[in-house]
């Protein structure tokens, strides 16, 4: 009997030498080379790269990647026979597992022999430990990956459910499609394409709403392939050769069987701004240049400019019954009309036009400031650069004219072309004015009526101008015998105007005096 006992105590000790025991914690009892259970999981959702992550009586890692990125280089605490399954239990972001890095810590020894990436997708592998390293024993794998596969063919069932996405951005950037046209399905984009040779059928597109509707859509390298191949219908697309990169997609036409249609469904229509282009005999061209002026080439490469007919029309004056008196103060010089009863509001119509209300003021002193230039003094003034002013009354006559103001050093001085000779007085006004918006030729009319202070005859003239340039072909004068006279003159014709154009008039007379304006109007289209 005692020897039944002691045998059958030897052979439960060797039972549990070589099966699994566990301690009242939790921890197993490792006795011999049984075969380990652990018993406990750990989340991770640290970036890493971790290096020495701690998998003492570890058998599952959760990988949550809600926040960022997580990478896991090598682990620490590792024992014989232990098992670890790292499996991704959210795929917002990627999962890489590091392969031999080398730390001095237990490092993971990968199938693949390079680091595995999981991007943002959910998965895992499944790692053994020999007591120094970990060694992948399931799992794993970066997925597909298109970008490293080189001169594949590929079948219509290779991938029957998802989408290819092909990289060919490296040194072959070669697709061939094979012999038979190209079905594309749903919506398509491309940047180019460069068909070599030219293929007849073309690629075939399919309205995802209309399955049995179809357009041939055609890549052409010139012009003779189109009038040879194209069908009445097709649509195509045609390289020129031109300023785009020889081979890309510059032109999408319709075919309609004897010429060549460029067809517009909706939207606008882009055109870059490029230089004259080299011509293509017989062929015109329209293009925009960095001027902003459309340009046509006709089919001997000649080049023209567009015009295009604007509709900016603009209109400033005193209307009858609101007068507007203009004082001259020297006589046979020029005066700015600037009263405030001339304005651009209603009745006045404008479009493109803009309207600014002129000002005058009193010379105080002109100082010289070098190089043929003077400033002038006048309190609170409110005159900006480019501004256009008459100076009259000076008794040095080089500072009487219409001179465009250069700087405005302070608010009590403004400075001017003239030559320089001692300080003065006089005044000046700013002549109330239209700002062109739109550069083209314009058909300018203008009328008033006026009557003056002196009661004696006095000659008058008044005079339209475009900046500081007088447009004599419309001056328009008259002569006064009483100041009980009125008299209407007017003027008008053809004129060139540019952008920041600034239209206003002038007037004179052989005295000084007040000249009154019942009604006074110009009128540019």
């Amino acid at each position: 009997m005692t020897i039944r006992r002691y045998i059958l105590a030897a052979m439960l000790a060797v039972s549990f030498a070589v099966a699994p025991c566990f301690a009242g914690d939790g921890d197993p009892v490792r006795e011999g080379k049984a075969a380990t259970i652990i018993l406990r999981t750990t989340t991770l959702s640290t970036t890493g790269p971790t290096d020495d992550l701690d998998v003492s009586n570890v058998n599952v890692i959760k990988v949550d990647t809600t926040s960022n990125n997580v990478t896991i280089g090598g682990f620490t605490g590792g024992v014989d026979g232990q098992q670890i399954a790292i499996v991704i239990v959210n795929a917002t972001n990627n999962t890489t597992l590091e392969n031999v890095e080398g730390t001095g810590n237990q490092d993971i020894y990968l199938e693949s022999a390079v680091d595995e990436t999981k991007t943002a997708t959910f998965g895992g592998w499944i790692l053994e430990c020999d007591g120094t390293h970990w060694y992948q024993t399931g799992g794993g794998g970066a997925g597909f990956d298109p970008t490293t596969v080189d001169s594949v063919a590929w079948s219509d069932g290779a991938n029957a459910s998802n989408v290819w996405t092909f990289d060919v951005s490296g040194t072959d950037v070669t697709i061939t499609y094979g012999s038979a046209s190209v079905t594309v399905v749903g919506d398509h984009a491309a940047t180019s394409y460069t068909a070599t040779p030219t293929p007849a059928p073309g690629i075939t597109l399919i309205d995802s709403d209309d399955p049995q509707s179809k357009v041939a859509v055609k890549i052409y390298g010139n012009l003779s392939d189109v009038t040879a191949d194209a069908q009445i219908g097709d649509v195509y697309f045609q390289s020129m050769g031109g300023a785009g990169t020889p081979g890309t997609l510059e032109t999408f036409m319709w075919y309609d069987g004897s010429v060549q249609s460029l067809i517009l469904l909706y939207g606008s229509f882009h055109m870059p701004e490029i230089t004259t282009p080299t011509d293509i005999p017989d062929y015109g061209a329209l293009y925009w240049k960095s001027d902003d002026k459309l340009y046509g080439q006709d089919g001997a490469g000649v080049e023209h400019l567009v015009t295009l007919g604007a509709s900016d029309y603009g209109e400033m004056g005193a209307e009858y019954g609101s007068s507007a008196t203009e004082i001259i103060n020297a006589a046979d010089e020029w005066h700015a009309m600037h009263h405030a009863n001339i304005n651009g509001l209603p009745p006045h119509l404008n479009s493109g036009f803009t309207f600014t209300a002129g000002s005058e003021g009193v010379i105080a002193s002109i100082a010289d400031a070098g190089g043929g230039i003077v400033t002038v003094t006048d309190d609170a003034h409110g005159l900006l650069a480019g501004d256009i002013v008459t100076q009259n009354g000076c008794a040095d006559a080089n500072y009487n004219g219409v001179f465009e103001v250069l700087t405005v050093p302070t608010a009590s001085t403004y400075t001017i072309t003239a030559t320089w000779g001692t300080t003065d007085t006089g005044t000046w006004q700013m002549g109330s004015y239209l700002l062109v918006a739109t550069t083209g030729v314009y058909r300018g009319m203008w009328n008033s009526s006026f009557s003056q202070s002196l009661n004696n005859t006095q000659t008058s003239i008044v005079s339209p101008y475009i900046n500081v340039t007088q447009s004599t072909k419309a001056v328009s004068t008259t002569l006064l015998t009483n100041n009980t006279d009125i008299k209407t003159i007017g003027g008008g014709g053809l004129i060139s105007l540019s952008v920041g154009d600034r239209v206003w008039f002038a007037v004179r007379s052989t005295s000084a005096q007040t000249l009154t304006f019942p009604i006074c109007n110009i009128t540019l289209h």
